[in-house]
Order: structure tokens, then C-alpha cells, then sequence
């Protein structure tokens, strides 16, 4: 039987189902590569309603994206700062999510450096959507010191600040060429009316004179308002390094 071509229409909806088609009878290179690659990315995390297609046992079904994943983090923003005056994660703002959706964030602080010697890095909060940074936040933290011969010693005075703007998580920041910080901040029911807000930070510095330095402390934003936004910067001169915001699901 000779072929010929079956014209549009010729063929009535769910006239030819998998039955009909061979195993591998169509190979790759006559599939569209474009049914997917062809459409427009999601440029952010998938809301709870969005489908993903799965195979389940070799059936195609539509999987709700909330049933996906489960507890976890999901990397929500990043910045990579080179002679920044300030570092902000802010709800709405390039496609950043920081609001109820998580009721834990989690910032991560890689390769950071201040461009001016003995600086402190600093944290504001906003609960105005961005137009300002003045929450009133209080920190209070330790650290303890080792040199390049091993010993070892503690502050044994806490540090700390408080503040209607930014508060200090690092205090005496070096800017030499193999000096800087890397660490990590915890953020904790910053979404919940009418309660102060909390947060937790960790952070390791290389200082001069071959100083390691570990700090570690906490926080308080005393505001009753929802907090939108949270900033970094140094004291005196410009940051650079990559910071990461993460949202954390209970489940």
C-alpha cells in the first residue's frame, strides 16, 4: 500500500492510543525538543497549585509541586557582592521571597571580605517593605581567638550592639590579601505578628597576625510588624564575597 499524506483533520480525537504505537517505534529524533525547552522558564520557586509531570509505574500523571520535596531548603536568592556598599534580600525584589511562606531563613556568608581594616559587619531589618532599614534590633555575641602556633583564648567579654538600624555581627575585620569571613545567620519567626523576631549567627574570620577567630552569638528585632527584609553592609568601607538566602520547610 502506497503512503499518503492524511490531511489536517483526518484524524478524530483519541483515534490512535498507545496501543497502536510500536514500542520504540519513535525515536528521539522525531520528538520536539522545543515542547519544553521552547516555553517560557519559571523564573522563581514553584508555586504549591504548579504540575510536574511524573511517570508513575509507566502512567503519565500531574503531581502538585506542594508534594514535592517536603522538608528542606530551597535556595531563594544570591548575591555576589564585589565593593558593595550593602547586601539586601528583600521580599518581592528580584523575584526574592522573604515572608510567611518559610518560618525559618537561612543566610549563608562565603569569600567575605571588608574593604577597610578593622570594620564591623553589620545587619539591618526593614518592616516597611524596603523604605527603610531602622527596625530596632539588639546583637550579643563571644569569640574566641587562635594563632598560627596554637594557642588559644577567649574574649570573655561579650560583644554586642543595639540599634533603630544596623547591628554589629562582626566587630574588628582585617582587610589584608588572605584575610576576610565566611559564616552563617538563622533566621527565626520573622513573619510572626505582634512577637520580637530572633536570629542566630556563626561566623570564622582570618585576621592579621594569622588570627583564626570564631564568633558566634544572637539577636533580637523587637519589632511587632512583619519583617520584609534584611541588609547587610560594613561599617566603614564596601563588602564583597556571595551571600545565599535559603527558606527552611518543617515539612
Amino acid at each position: 500500500m502506497s503512503k499518503t499524506t492524511i490531511p489536517t483533520g483526518g484524524i478524530t480525537a483519541d483515534a490512535i492510543d498507545a496501543t497502536l504505537i510500536a514500542d520504540d517505534a519513535i525515536s528521539d529524533e522525531h520528538l520536539d525538543a522545543t515542547a519544553i525547552t521552547g516555553h517560557t522558564a519559571l523564573a522563581e520557586a514553584p508555586a504549591d497549585t504548579d504540575e510536574f509531570l511524573i511517570s508513575d509505574g509507566g502512567v503519565l500523571k500531574r503531581l502538585d509541586a506542594q508534594h514535592v520535596g517536603g522538608a528542606g531548603l530551597t535556595l531563594l536568592g544570591s548575591i555576589s557582592a564585589s565593593s558593595a556598599s550593602s547586601s539586601t534580600f528583600q521580599n518581592g525584589s528580584n523575584s526574592i521571597v522573604f515572608d510567611s511562606t518559610f518560618s525559618t531563613y537561612i543566610i549563608t556568608f562565603n569569600g567575605m571580605t571588608c574593604s577597610s581594616d578593622d570594620d564591623n559587619f553589620r545587619v539591618s531589618f526593614s518592616h516597611d517593605s524596603g523604605s527603610n532599614y531602622n527596625s530596632e534590633a539588639s546583637t550579643v555575641f563571644d569569640k574566641a581567638t587562635i594563632n598560627s602556633s596554637g594557642s588559644a583564648s577567649s574574649d570573655g567579654s561579650p560583644g554586642g550592639s543595639f540599634a533603630s538600624g544596623a547591628c554589629n555581627l562582626l566587630t574588628g575585620q582585617s582587610n589584608g590579601s588572605a584575610e576576610g569571613f565566611n559564616g552563617i545567620m538563622e533566621l527565626h519567626g520573622m513573619h510572626i505578628s505582634n512577637r520580637i523576631k530572633g536570629f542566630t549567627f556563626r561566623f570564622q574570620s582570618h585576621l592579621h597576625n594569622n588570627l583564626r577567630v570564631q564568633t558566634h552569638g544572637a539577636g533580637t528585632v523587637e519589632r511587632n510588624e512583619d519583617i520584609d527584609g534584611v541588609r547587610f553592609n560594613c561599617n566603614s568601607g564596601t563588602h564583597s564575597g556571595t551571600l545565599r538566602l535559603y527558606g527552611l520547610k518543617a515539612s
